[in-house]
């Protein structure tokens, strides 16, 4: 009876740990995509991710693979942000030009477009923190 005793307090603190590390985690990766500035491609690849979503067209930054520019624009979905880029800009795939205006000259806040499609990054990492937490307490149990 003692060892299951203990083997269930284990589970509960490594479980209470994790929890702890994720919510802190997660606290932090919010608090810092509310205040950072757009990175250097990040336009490009959120209009990019939500031209894929909305025309099926992949003819913007094609040197990357679609998967996270789709999952990133994903919440964009639920925002409707203007998606109407210059004839020129689109015909010519200018990838910079597109992303600017997108952001930047849209009735969606260019914020708030941020942080919606940073949230898909925040959720993917912690459940990469999840899935990594189930794989060590099965391979070196609660303790490891």
């Amino acid at each position: 009876m003692d060892a299951l005793i203990k083997s269930r307090w284990q589970s509960f603190a490594y479980w209470a740990a994790v929890t702890i590390i994720l919510l802190t985690a997660a606290r932090l990766e919010i608090v810092s995509a509310g205040q950072e500035s757009q990175t250097i491609d990040e336009a490009v690849h959120l209009s990019a991710g939500y031209s894929y979503l909305k025309t099926g067209d992949f003819r913007l930054n094609p040197e990357h693979p679609p998967l996270s520019k789709m999952s990133s624009a994903l919440p964009l979905l639920w925002l409707h942000p203007d998606f109407a880029p210059s004839p020129r800009d689109w015909e010519h795939a200018d990838q910079w030009a597109v992303g600017k205006s997108f952001l930047y000259a849209n009735r969606i806040s260019a914020d708030r477009m941020l942080m919606a499609g940073r949230t898909m990054t925040i959720g993917l990492s912690l459940l990469l923190g999840v899935s990594l937490a189930f794989w060590v307490a099965r391979r070196g149990g609660h303790m490891a």
